[in-house]
């Protein structure tokens, strides 16, 4: 008689352990729709088994946020895994959009909030490139650009409404985002973990990158004093009539005082 001892599933090495989860993953990802390239990763850490996953994704029309939630759901699956870092590059058409999750944060019930948002504004069409980033376990970026012909790229003050829209519909808090839209080179407009840009700084922002003499503009908030921050780059340096012309718009927008840092030039430039 031949006994023969194996031993039990228990009592897998940690190596074993992460090999089998790798493999797992590989074999359900074959059935995901939109999945042209998958490179995966998988080691012990402290706490279960880490998952590295760099993935290239043309998902259907419309399908965006759900063809990335059902591979997270794969990358998550395995008995054990702890974390998910997961870079994913979205082909559509001619378009290729980044997306960036680290450090476990694909397997936390944010990601599907935060996908949403990112899928959504991809899956608008009107954007040659967008990327997303987990920045820390409280913020997340999202960049929307598009540098194309003044007859069809959106406006910025509207494609930053829809960003926050689309980010409220998708469970998330404004003051947990980072929202930056550059529907051209001329012209950024963001919001940097504050609540949503006021009408009032939107429509003076979009006046001021209009003036002929701006080459580009950069109208943002961030959490720091001054909250608000507008910063000019002109074709030659400004004249002071240019100068009182952006100020009397920036005044008549109520917008002119201490919350206001609006400068001319880089570095620390040339207040207004």
């Amino acid at each position: 008689m031949v006994v023969l001892v194996l031993p039990a599933a228990g009592c897998r090495s940690d190596a074993e352990r992460a090999d089998r989860a790798r493999e797992e993953i590989f074999a359900a990802a074959k059935s995901l729709p939109g999945v042209e390239n998958l490179q995966v990763t998988t080691k012990a850490v402290k706490g279960g088994i880490a998952v590295d996953a760099d993935v290239v994704l043309r998902p259907a029309e419309g399908r965006t946020a759900a063809d990335a939630k059902a591979l997270r759901a794969v990358l998550t699956r395995p008995e054990g895994v702890h974390g998910v870092s997961l870079t994913l590059l979205v082909r559509r058409g001619t378009t290729e959009h980044d997306g960036r999750w680290y450090d476990g944060t694909a397997g936390l019930p944010a990601f599907d909030g935060q996908v949403g948002l990112w899928g959504h504004v991809i899956d608008t069409g009107k954007y040659q490139r967008v990327v997303a980033m987990r920045q820390s376990t409280t913020r997340f970026l999202v960049t929307a650009m598009r540098w194309d012909d003044a007859g069809s790229r959106p406006a910025a003050s509207a494609a930053y409404r829809d960003m926050v829209a689309a980010g409220t519909a998708a469970g998330l808090r404004t003051e947990d985002l980072d929202l930056t839209v550059r529907p051209t080179e001329r012209f950024e407009l963001g919001s940097n973990g504050t609540a949503a840009l006021s009408d009032p700084f939107l429509a003076a922002s979009e006046r001021l990158a209009a003036f002929g003499v701006v080459r580009s503009l950069s109208a943002s908030s961030g959490p720091a004093a001054p909250h608000l921050r507008i910063r000019v780059y002109p074709v030659s340096p400004l004249t002071e009539a240019q100068r009182a012309a952006m100020r009397e718009t920036l005044s008549a927008a109520r917008l002119l005082g201490p919350d206001l840092q609006a400068v001319e030039g880089s570095g620390a430039g040339r207040p207004l």
